[in-house]
């Protein structure tokens, strides 16, 4: 994962940047419920792609 900036991850939970959330459940997840089960214990951080790029909104 990318953590240029640095950004407040919290412990015990799955930590993942909002540009790698699709490709992450898509790669990781055959159900709906393996989603659900994924993001009970994620926590997505605010981090950009890249320095010159805001962070992808999320909605």
């Amino acid at each position: 994962m990318c953590f240029k900036k640095r950004q407040l991850q919290v412990e015990g939970k799955k930590n993942i940047t909002s540009f790698e959330l699709m490709p992450y459940l898509l790669s990781n997840c055959e159900t709906t419920d393996d989603v659900k089960k994924i993001l009970a214990d994620a926590s997505i951080l605010n981090v950009s792609f890249s320095e010159k790029l805001p962070a992808a909104d999320l909605h």
